[in-house]
């Protein structure tokens, strides 16, 4: 009975192990992206929609083995980035650009028209 329950805790393990270090498709990579603009980028949340996504590369140069990059259009009411509630804005229909990387599931880079950093909120 002992060696079996050793046995069992041994093979617990291993699929812990392996379910924890399984790498992340890229479907799943995607829907984390869009998800984050959808409820964490300042400047999608703040008047952004028509949120579409236009290509994904898969980024495993050097240390980088389970990234992706995704490449995102959408549309905001005013100009400007991040939030800009309490500012003065233009009413106008601005196009935006939004590259997203992601890492193992986390969306570790946020980088709307290579001008604004969504993930600090601050202009590059």
């Amino acid at each position: 009975m002992k060696k079996i329950s050793i046995i069992i805790v041994i093979v617990l393990a291993v699929l812990a192990i392996f379910w924890a270090t399984r790498p992340v498709s890229q479907e799943k990579s995607l829907k984390i992206a869009t998800e984050w603009i959808k409820t964490s980028s300042p400047t999608y949340v703040f008047d952004g929609s028509n949120l579409q996504e236009k290509n994904t590369i898969k980024d495993d140069i050097g240390s980088c083995k389970d990234c992706f990059v995704h490449v995102f259009t959408f549309d905001t009411t005013s100009s400007g980035y991040g939030n800009r509630s309490g500012t003065t804005t233009n009413s106008v229909i601005t196009p935006h650009i939004m590259v997203v990387k992601t890492n193992s599931g986390d969306v570790i880079e946020a980088i709307t028209d290579g001008y604004f950093d969504e993930l600090n909120n601050r202009q590059i």
